[in-house]
């Protein structure tokens, strides 16, 4: 199985180089108000108060009661503002049960999709310099990393989009789609909001490494849950890499079993799969059951066509020098 040339190009400029694309996935909400960050602090998983320069930015979750992900939230502190950074697809909902919780608090939430836009550079290494010349306007350059190579992401006033898109044409920047970007990031062994988790997902299942929750700071929705599940040492199913070996990509929510004789057993389910060029292999995300999710277990889809044959396989697949 090979990329196509347009794919593998893209593929080879954030490896080796800088890369952008322009984030319509994403959607943006700004808050306001002396309160904001406390506010924050005590609706998100991760430790708010650890913003304190412009432009700083922190991932977290916004979680139920229940401790399912509600939403995957980059938050960038902007001046007197702090960006939340939504994926569009739950920005209605968020901004809704964002808003039940403002009782008292001097806090006012402002939707900004459309007019503040999200770009992101990738590779990092390299697209420092480039960065640094986004600091234009009321734009806000913060670092991220949903790729495993290192991010920047850019929230530039609509007005000034064009302004930013020159500047990576000038400086011969390729732009990439999201199709590269889910290969870099099954490879970095990240997942990504709708695909790999949703609201069925309880957090410490897909973030093993603890990146998007503090286990210091005090109460949030969700983190007696959260707790509770991290005191006990395990879930009953986690988010894990697996070595496809199938003729073509299986789909998303492909089941997988465990077979031994003549028991089978439901092990999991499949997330996200694409082709790594740099492994040669098809590769996935998915969720299996602790049971089945050491290194090295063999795991089958149904006997229906085309079959899937899966290892189970330690993340991240590849490591880059940005992580």
């Amino acid at each position: 199985m090979r990329l196509n040339n347009s794919i593998s190009a893209e593929y080879e400029a954030v490896k080796t180089g800088c890369a952008w694309m322009e984030r319509r996935d994403r959607g943006v909400l700004v808050v306001t108000g002396e309160d904001r960050l406390s506010w924050l602090q005590s609706l998100l998983s991760n430790d708010i108060r650890s913003l304190n320069t412009p432009c700083q930015a922190i991932p977290a979750f916004l979680l139920n009661p229940s401790g399912h992900i509600l939403a995957d939230i980059n938050v960038v502190l902007r001046m007197e503002e702090a960006i939340l950074d939504i994926p569009r697809i739950v920005l209605d909902r968020t901004l809704q049960y964002l808003n039940r919780y403002i009782i008292e608090e001097r806090v006012r939430i402002t939707n900004l999709t459309g007019d503040l836009f999200v770009f992101t550079l990738l590779g990092a290494a390299m697209c420092e310099n480039i960065a640094s010349q986004f600091t234009m306007g009321n734009s806000c350059v913060a670092p991220s990393d949903r790729t495993g190579y290192g991010e920047y992401d850019i929230y530039i006033p609509a007005d000034l989009t064009q302004n930013c898109i020159q500047l990576m044409e000038k400086a011969n920047i390729r732009q990439i789609s999201e199709q590269t970007a889910d290969i870099l990031r099954v490879e970095a062994g990240l997942p990504k909001y709708g695909m790999d988790m949703d609201e069925s997902t309880l957090s410490p299942e897909c973030d093993t490494s603890n990146r998007r929750i503090s286990l210091t700071k005090g109460c949030y929705p969700g983190q007696e849950v959260v707790a509770r599940i991290v005191s006990r040492g395990h879930v009953n199913r986690s988010l894990c890499g697996l070595l496809i070996d199938s003729s073509s990509i299986p789909a998303p929510r492909t089941k997988l079993y465990f077979k031994e004789g003549d028991s089978t057993a439901e092990a999991g389910w499949i997330t996200s799969a694409v082709y790594s060029p740099s492994m040669d292999s098809i590769i996935a995300l998915g969720y299996i059951r602790s049971d089945y999710s050491s290194d090295g277990v063999r795991l089958v889809s149904s006997n229906e066509e085309p079959s899937v044959e899966a290892t189970v396989a330690r993340l991240p697949f590849l490591v880059s020098s940005a992580q």
